[in-house]
C-alpha cells in the first residue's frame, strides 16, 4: 500500500465528508479488512474530538432494484456505524441513513461512475 496525499479541510457543520477507501463487495454491505483499518484511523479522530457528531450516509449506484438499494445502503450505513462504536466512539455521537441511489455524486453512465456512487459519507451533525 502506498502512501496517499492527505489535505486537511476545515470543518463546516452540515458538510458532507466522504472517505474513499470505504470498500464493499458487490451487493454485499460486509467491510473489508483496509475499510476496517481507514474507519479505526476515523475512529481515533472523533474519539480526539469528542464534540464532533456525524450522520453516516450510505449511497449505493442505480443497478437493481431501488428498494433493495436503499436497503443495502441502510445496512452499509448501520456497519459502519457498528464498527466505530465497537473501535470505542459513543453511539449517541452517531446516526446512521440509507440513500440508496437517490444521490449520485456522478451519473451513473459508466461503471467507474458507478463505482463512484458507491460511497460512505460522513455529515457533520455537530461540533
Amino acid at each position: 500500500m502506498s502512501p496517499k496525499d492527505l489535505t486537511a479541510k476545515e470543518l463546516v457543520m452540515g458538510e458532507e465528508y466522504e472517505i474513499a477507501d470505504i470498500i464493499y463487495q458487490t451487493n454485499s454491505a460486509e467491510l473489508s479488512s483496509s475499510s476496517k483499518f481507514v474507519l479505526r484511523q476515523f475512529a481515533n479522530y472523533l474519539k480526539e474530538n469528542k464534540s464532533i457528531s456525524v450522520e453516516i450516509g450510505g449511497h449505493t449506484d442505480d443497478i437493481g432494484d431501488d428498494y433493495l438499494n436503499l436497503e443495502l445502503s441502510e445496512s452499509r450505513a448501520k456497519g459502519v456505524k457498528s464498527y466505530l462504536i465497537l473501535c470505542g466512539v459513543e453511539a449517541e455521537r452517531l446516526s446512521s441513513r440509507g440513500y440508496g441511489e437517490t444521490a449520485p455524486k456522478v451519473a451513473n453512465d459508466s461503471e467507474e461512475n458507478r463505482a463512484l456512487n458507491r460511497r460512505t459519507v460522513f455529515k457533520i451533525s455537530n461540533l
